[in-house]
């Protein structure tokens, strides 16, 4: 127990008892340790390109692995998983979604929210708790995806259901879609975060006709990673689409092109962005955008734009399914991973240059792990 005069030398002495003292800075040193029996914790600190960004409520992906730092989590979180928490400086909780807890492989994926990064940012750091084997399982306070976002596919949760295997959304609009029967091999363990949906080349991932894919005249955004097999890059191949007719459609040449096709049922917006192209048997980012009268394309972090104006143009709605991996140009013979989808907005500049940071691991730097003291308030 601390005494009075240690409580008036650091804080205010209230009503409840000496209140913690805060961090000393934005990377919270100093900080105190969150009430409860938690034995361990780790900082993770944003880097340093990723601090110059301006965000909000942007979800972060935390991986703990057997690799560098992280690999000590494995020897003090409880197997159930149930005593994970992240929460900010100052001990307050942090939103978060599990992709993938997996204590015999030793794989841990998360996503949190961060309310703000970037220089008006107040923290660039966080903190993961766990090692206490009391804690009953977090119950999750709300989506961490915004209402912008109408798909979110970590590509690591299934489910069987009258439909047939399905993907399950993990946005707040549950579009969950199905895999055809003649889909082989599933799951690549080699993905992005965790584990990454290996297609062969017979058919994609098809979502049922919804309102979230009628693009209208609507701004959007479209960011997924792909690695496609090295046969199949002399081939054409849609890697989306909504309308046979490509009423969507983003598909790679056959010379190792991207194309857009949008179409109004009249006109056809065709626009090829010729050095854009894709690596076998790497991981690439892709982001495709319409902002306001033009098309971007961004490959990893080169950007591309249409010459020519959407000024007016609504695209149709086919009132067919959307297909992830798939479409008229023929199906991706590969690997793809975190397909997201927002409607109503295109994504900054910077929002789009965190999520490849986030892909490639430079994002967050884990700090070594905290044990909590004896004397640490509990």
């Amino acid at each position: 127990m601390r005494s009075i005069a240690t409580c008036l030398a650091v804080v205010m002495l209230t009503a409840a008892g000496c209140s913690r003292p805060a961090p000393t800075d934005r990377l919270c040193g100093g900080a105190p340790w969150i009430d409860g029996a938690w034995r361990f914790r780790q900082r993770l600190v944003l880097h340093p390109e990723v601090r110059a960004l301006s965000l909000q409520n942007f979800a972060v992906p935390v991986r703990m692995t057997t690799a560098g730092e992280t690999a000590a989590f494995w020897s003090h979180v409880d197997p159930s998983g149930n005593d994970i928490r992240f929460t900010d400086c100052a001990g307050h909780p942090l939103k978060s979604e599990t992709e993938l807890f997996d204590p015999e492989s030793r794989r841990f994926v998360a996503w949190v929210s961060l309310p703000q990064i970037g220089p008006s940012a107040t923290e660039d750091a966080f903190f993961v708790y766990y090692g206490d084997p009391s804690a009953a399982a977090s119950v999750p306070d709300g989506p961490i995806w915004d209402a912008d976002t109408r798909l979110v596919l970590h590509m690591e949760r299934f489910q069987a259901s009258s439909r047939g295997v399905e993907v399950l959304d993990s946005s707040r609009y549950q579009h969950h879609g199905r895999l055809a029967a003649d889909v082989t091999g599933l799951i690549d363990p080699a993905g992005v975060y965790g584990g990454a949906l290996h297609l062969n080349g017979g058919s994609g991932l098809t979502f049922p006709d919804d309102p979230a894919w009628s693009f209208g005249a609507d701004d959007w955004t479209i960011e997924f990673w792909v690695k496609p097999k090295p046969e199949a890059l002399p081939k054409n191949m849609s890697l989306l689409s909504h309308g046979d007719a490509g009423v969507f459609n983003l598909y790679r040449h056959g010379t190792n092109f991207l194309v857009f096709e949008l179409s109004n049922n009249d006109v056809t917006r065709d626009v090829s962005f010729g050095e854009a192209r894709l690596a076998a048997d790497a991981w690439t980012m892709i982001t495709a955008a319409r902002r306001s009268d033009k098309l971007e394309l961004w490959v990893d972090l080169r950007r591309y734009e249409s010459t020519r104006s959407l000024q007016g143009f609504v695209a149709a709605d086919p009132s067919t399914p959307l297909v992830v991996g798939g479409g008229p140009y023929g199906a991706l013979a590969g690997s793809i991973d975190e397909v997201r989808v927002s409607k109503g907005l295109a994504r900054s500049r910077d929002w789009i240059i965190a999520s490849m940071f986030a892909g490639r691991s430079l994002m967050l730097k884990p700090e070594p792990e905290e044990r909590r003291s004896a004397g640490a308030a509990k």
